[in-house]
């Protein structure tokens, strides 16, 4: 019995494939998909090229529209005949009242609005601190330039009031001009009056109160200011 299983049993068996043949059959039956895969996306491609013409058409002015924006500027100078700002006011005493005279130019294209002035002092002290007894400053505008030669010099055109005597205490927060437009190239031309308010103070052997206005200074700067026009809307 065990000889006669040795001699048939290997005739049943089936012999062993060979590796790399069993690799071959994968092989192409993956071929075969892959070939069938790019070639359907090499259709869509193709298909994906075609393309249609169409009219179309445009139209330009032929002369070029021009465009500029307007300017707001303006020039500080000194009236004729003055030296204006650059001339120092020393030696004040209560009571005491000087003028200066400068010009204001709207040197633009557009009209202005809204003027103001606002005045700053270098240091701490009371002729730009206190409301009452520091320095006071008024305003008077002239259509024409000022005539000076005199101590409060004379206006030959029109004389308006532009600014009623206020402290430069409360200047640091610019006030309204009574002007409050500025047309372009136009010039207002203004006097400035500084005055010390009459004040009683006592020196005792030589030695000033704890808090003087006499002795003290300031360097003033002024700054005037405008806004343009309203804004407008035309046509032509």
């Amino acid at each position: 019995m065990g000889g006669y299983r040795s001699e048939r049993g290997p005739a049943h068996r089936r012999p062993p494939q060979p590796s790399g043949a069993h690799r071959t059959r994968r092989v192409r039956r993956d071929g075969r998909r892959g070939g069938v895969v790019v070639g359907f996306a090499g259709g869509a491609l193709l298909a994906g090229t075609v393309a249609y013409a169409v009219l179309s058409a445009v139209a330009t002015n032929t002369a070029p529209q021009a465009v500029g924006a307007g300017t707001l500027s303006l020039i500080l100078g000194s009236n004729s005949g003055s030296t204006g700002f650059t001339s120092a006011v020393s030696n004040l005493a209560p009571g005491d009242l000087v003028y200066r005279f400068v010009s204001l130019q709207n040197n633009g294209t557009l009209d202005g609005t809204g003027l103001t002035l606002g005045v700053t002092g270098t240091g701490s002290t009371r002729l730009t601190s206190d409301a009452t007894f520091g320095l006071k400053l008024t305003l008077d505008g002239c259509s024409v330039a000022w005539t000076t030669g005199s101590a409060t010099g004379s206006c030959g055109g029109t004389q308006t009031s532009q600014l009623a005597s206020s402290a430069v205490a409360g200047l640091g927060t610019p006030a309204a001009l009574t002007t409050a437009t500025l047309p372009a190239a136009s010039t207002v031309y203004l006097r400035i009056g500084l005055a010390l308010p009459v004040n009683s103070e006592v020196t005792t052997n030589g030695a000033l109160p704890a808090t003087p206005i006499q002795g003290q200074s300031t360097a003033l700067t002024y700054t005037f200011a405008v806004t343009q026009r309203s804004a407008a809307t035309t046509s032509g």
